[in-house]
C-alpha cells in the first residue's frame, strides 16, 4: 500500500490524506469546544445552592445536556485520537504528499492549531477531573503531533516546511515549540525527538524573521501589482454569481423551506454537477483568503447546503454532499458570535426543522462507504 501511495503521490492517497486531515480538524476542534461547554455545565451543577433554586425541569434538561456532551466528547475524542495516530504513522512512511505546495501550509496550520490548544495559554481551561473517562489524553496527543512535525521535517528535502509553519498567522508562535519541548521532557520523551523538534522550531523562527525582513525591504506593493484573487475582489464577484445560482436552484423546488418536494423537478435534476462542485470549491478556496468573504452574504449558500446535502433524491452524488460538509467545516467558524461549528449548524433555522438523526446517518454512510442507505 505504501509503495502505491509513494508512486501515485497525487491520486487516491492524497484524497485519503485530505479526508484524514479534515476529520482530525473537525473531531479535535469539536471535542475541545465541547470540553469547554462541559466545564461550564459542571460549574453550574457544582454550585449546589444556585442549582437547587432552579426549576426541576430546567435541572433535568441541563443534566441531560451534560450527559449528552459527555458522550459526544468521548466518541469524538476517541476518533480524533485514532485519526492523529494514523497521521503520525503515515507521515513517517510517506512524507511527499504532506509537503506538496497545495498541502504543506494546510498541514502546518493544522499542526500549529493543535499545538496551540495543547500547550498554549488556554490549555488549563481544558483540564478535566477525569480525562481518561473522555478518552482525552493530552500528553499522548501532544507526542503524536510532535511526531508528525518531526517526520515531515525529516522528509523536507527542499526546506519548505519551516516557512509554511511560520506563515500561519492564526496559530503560529515560536514560544509554543519550547513549551511543547518542556512538556515532552517532563513525560520522558526520547531526547532525539525533542532535539529535532526544537531544531524545526528554530528553522521556523528564522523563516519568520526572513519573511519580515523581505516585507520590510519591499515595502508597500503598488496597487497595479496586487493579485486580484488574493485581494478578494475577483472571488467576491464569483461568489456573488454562484450565490445567484443557488438561489435560482432553490427557487426551482419552491424556496427555502422544508420538507423538500416528494419528487425532484426536471430542471433541478438536469443541472450539470460541475456547477455545484465549482461553487463548493470556490467557497473552500475563499475561506483561506480573509478579504474574500468581506461583505459577501453567505446565508444563501448555508441554506442551500443544509437543504440539499442530506437529500439523496435531489443530489445523488455522495462526493458533492461530502463536499458540502467540507464547506461548512471551512467557513462556518468565520461567522460572527462563535467558533463552534456544531452550535452554528444545529442552531440554523432550517436545521431546527430538519436535521440531526437522518443527516448524521447519511453522513456516516457516505464517509465510510461512499453511498447511503436511506
Amino acid at each position: 500500500m505504501f509503495q502505491i501511495a509513494k508512486e501515485e503521490e497525487k491520486g487516491v492517497y492524497l484524497n485519503f490524506l485530505n479526508f484524514l486531515i479534515n476529520d482530525s480538524i473537525y473531531l479535535l476542534d469539536e471535542s475541545l469546544n465541547k470540553i469547554l461547554e462541559l466545564k461550564e455545565l459542571e460549574a453550574e451543577m457544582s454550585n449546589t445552592a444556585e442549582w437547587e433554586r432552579r426549576p426541576a425541569q430546567e435541572r433535568q434538561e441541563r443534566t441531560r445536556l451534560f450527559q449528552s456532551q459527555e458522550n459526544i466528547i468521548r466518541i469524538d475524542m476517541k476518533l480524533a485520537n485514532e485519526d492523529v495516530s494514523m497521521l503520525a504513522f503515515t507521515s513517517e512512511q510517506i512524507t511527499a504528499p504532506f509537503l506538496l505546495p497545495e498541502m504543506v501550509e494546510r498541514v502546518a496550520s493544522m499542526l500549529n492549531y493543535f499545538l496551540l490548544q495543547l500547550v498554549g495559554p488556554q490549555r488549563k481551561s481544558l483540564s478535566l477531573k477525569d480525562p481518561e473517562k473522555y478518552e482525552f489524553r493530552p500528553k499522548q496527543l501532544l507526542k503524536q503531533i510532535v511526531y508528525i512535525y518531526v517526520h515531515l521535517a525529516k522528509g523536507d528535502t527542499e526546506n519548505i516546511f519551516p516557512a509554511a509553519i511560520s506563515k500561519d498567522g492564526r496559530s503560529y508562535n515560536e514560544q509554543l515549540f519550547s513549551a511543547a519541548a518542556d512538556v515532552l521532557r517532563r513525560i520522558g520523551e526520547d531526547g532525539r525527538v525533542i532535539r529535532e523538534f526544537i531544531e524545526l522550531g528554530a528553522k521556523a523562527k528564522v523563516a519568520a524573521s526572513e519573511a519580515m525582513d523581505t516585507e520590510a525591504v519591499l515595502g508597500e506593493i503598488p496597487d497595479e501589482f496586487l493579485d486580484p484573487i488574493q485581494d478578494g475582489t475577483l472571488i467576491q464577484s464569483a461568489l456573488s454569481f454562484y450565490r445567484l445560482m443557488v438561489v435560482w436552484l432553490v427557487g426551482l423546488v419552491g424556496g427555502f423551506k422544508m420538507p423538500l418536494p416528494s419528487s425532484c423537478p426536471m430542471e433541478f435534476a438536469s443541472m450539470p454537477e460541475h456547477f455545484l462542485e465549482d461553487a463548493m470549491e470556490l467557497l473552500i478556496f475563499a475561506s483561506r483568503i480573509p478579504k474574500a468573504l468581506d461583505g459577501v452574504l453567505l446565508d444563501d449558500f448555508m441554506n442551500f447546503i443544509i437543504m440539499f446535502m442530506g437529500s439523496p433524491d435531489f443530489i445523488r452524488n455522495p462526493y458533492l454532499r461530502a463536499k458540502m460538509v467540507e464547506v461548512l467545516n471551512c467557513w462556518m467558524p468565520r461567522r460572527s458570535g462563535s467558533s463552534n461549528t456544531a452550535t452554528l449548524f444545529e442552531g440554523h433555522q432550517l436545521s431546527l426543522e430538519y436535521l440531526v438523526r437522518n443527516l448524521l446517518k447519511l453522513y456516516v454512510d457516505i464517509e465510510f462507504t461512499g453511498s447511503h442507505t436511506q
